[in-house]
């Protein structure tokens, strides 16, 4: 399955639940929580799902003049936009031969193919980010009176002086980028982000797929065994006892932790990760059936 690159909260909500369902079917043996780690690893490591800075997120580009691997730089996005509409544009040049920027304005203003097959470079490579980045692209376009003339070598022609203008009326396309789109897209992809993660971490209260047990039930279950308890008198400090618990039973570290330190606080260190007397009777009631 390809799932498609939702550019806004809305748009990808909408589309869950129906994506989820062609993914299982495709994936048998898998279930949710494998769906939502699956699409948070997903294309766009530096524009996708993933986590990023959203106030300054990084784009790379490589550099292939210096060598068969190349260079591989991470540019913020002006840095990226620059590098990338100087290629798209020296790609046009090349191929439809206009050899000065008043050709290069006319064609552009013309211009209603897809930027995408103008991409690739012999120096410049672009990841899959670009691709993504394409619909804020867009070429304004005007029509004016008076522009500049150009020599063969693409320098503004001169006499006694003074740059030489021509009058008329000119077409004039020119590429940019739509960065105030792009700043409402990236709060629509934190929106995006925190729905993953918030689904992820309530996996977290649901059956695993090898035990019928929670993990705070879990911890229940090895406190009562005499777990903590054994390992308070080995001297084992708090970080270690975290990470022992989190090998025993599984699941998220950070949330196995917090789950301890609200055993030793009696619940007053996270509010969100509670051990209850729900999870004490059910590890009763699990421990006394003799059915485990």
């Amino acid at each position: 399955m390809t799932l498609p690159f939702y550019y806004s909260f809305k748009e990808f909500t909408a589309h869950y639940k129906a994506d989820l369902s062609i993914w299982l079917k495709e994936n048998s043996g898998k279930n949710e929580t494998d769906y939502l780690k699956w699409i948070y690893s997903l294309a766009g490591y530096y524009l996708g799902y993933q986590w990023f800075n959203v106030d300054s997120p990084k784009y790379s580009v490589t550099d292939m003049s210096f060598g068969a691997e190349g260079i591989t730089t991470e540019y913020d996005i002006s840095n990226y936009v620059s590098i990338f509409i100087g290629v798209v544009e020296g790609n046009l040049i090349k191929k439809f031969n206009l050899f000065n920027d008043n050709k290069l304005a006319e064609f552009l203003y013309d211009f209603d193919g897809d930027l995408r097959d103008f991409i690739r470079h012999e120096r410049f490579w672009f990841d899959g980010a670009a691709y993504l980045l394409i619909p804020f692209f867009d070429i304004e376009k005007e029509k004016v009176g008076r522009r500049t003339v150009y020599d063969e070598n693409n320098e503004p022609l001169i006499y006694e002086g003074e740059t030489i203008h021509e009058d008329g009326e000119f077409k004039m396309g020119t590429l940019y980028f739509d960065y105030d789109g792009y700043e409402i897209f990236l709060e629509e992809i934190k929106l995006i982000i925190e729905f993953i993660l918030e689904k992820l971490d309530a996996e977290t209260e649901k059956p695993e797929t090898k035990s019928n047990l929670t993990i705070p039930e879990k911890i229940v279950l090895l406190e009562q065994l005499g777990v903590f308890v054994k390992l308070t008198k080995d001297g084992v400090r708090p970080e270690n006892e975290y990470k022992i618990i989190q090998r025993l039973i599984g699941g998220d570290y950070n949330n196995v932790k917090k789950y301890c330190l609200n055993r030793k606080t009696k619940n007053k260190s996270f509010k969100g990760y509670q051990i209850t007397d729900k999870h004490r009777n059910a590890i009763k009631n699990f421990y006394n059936s003799k059915t485990y």
